[in-house]
């Protein structure tokens, strides 16, 4: 997860940023918690990056759970590390519904639970990953990034708009056509590389704030097709 930056070098502190360091003290701060490492213990600067469980992990209670249901922060999603990152998606799902914290304070809140990944066919030459805009409003996608968890990116082109009701296929592989370059007509070409794998992928979907807006993973099988949402 990631919360307001305090501001350095004369800059003032982000929206918010104050009200969540006070919040994030008040949980862990002089408290017995639990580190859990994920697949990656350090970043590119070093830092530890872990889970922070009150007590011991068994009591199930992760601090960033209660950050980001009152509204201190917001998901975020850098691979390999995503254990919790769907767990953490539900809780911000229902944050920014009710416009706890910053989603009530900070400007409106981002209309990002209408767009989902509904599935990925990821057998074949043509590979599709579909977006669904459930909500009543057109989504500009302008922007924004699609992530495959091995680091795989697509930006979303300037003025990429998702109709509401509508669907938008993105292609990729072999036999993906270079032509599907036009989201108003529901699909958009990405590469000619495979990046679905057979036996299990996943897919982060990101505003350009790098706020998660949907996580999909699936585990591979017969079946050329995974619903999500």
């Amino acid at each position: 997860m990631n919360t307001p930056e305090l501001g350095s070098n004369g800059q003032a502190p982000d929206c918010f940023a104050t009200r969540a360091k006070a919040q994030n003290e008040f949980l862990a701060l002089n408290k017995d918690v639990t580190l859990q490492l994920d697949i990656e213990g350090r970043d590119r600067y070093r830092r530890l990056l872990a889970y922070i469980f009150l007590g011991d992990i068994s009591k199930d209670e992760l601090v960033e759970d209660r950050l980001v249901n009152g509204g201190f922060g917001w998901v975020i999603a850098i691979g390999p590390n995503v254990w919790h990152t769907k767990r953490l998606l539900e809780i911000q799902r229902e944050a920014i519904r009710k416009q706890e914290g910053l989603w009530g304070t900070c400007g409106p809140a981002p209309d990002i639970e209408s767009l989902t990944i509904s599935e990925i066919q990821y057998v074949g030459d043509d590979e599709t990953l579909t977006l669904i805009n459930r909500g009543s409003n057109n989504f500009d996608l302008s922007r924004w990034k699609l992530v495959s968890l091995p680091g795989q990116v697509l930006n979303f082109p300037d003025g990429c708009t998702l109709p509401m009701g509508s669907r938008l296929r993105i292609h990729s592989g072999p036999r993906a056509d270079r032509n599907a370059a036009d989201c108003s007509k529901g699909d958009l070409f990405w590469t000619m590389s495979l990046i679905w794998n057979n036996d299990g992928d996943t897919a982060i979907l990101q505003t350009p704030q790098r706020i998660v807006a949907d996580f999909f993973e699936y585990k591979g099988g017969h079946s050329s097709t995974h619903s999500g949402h």
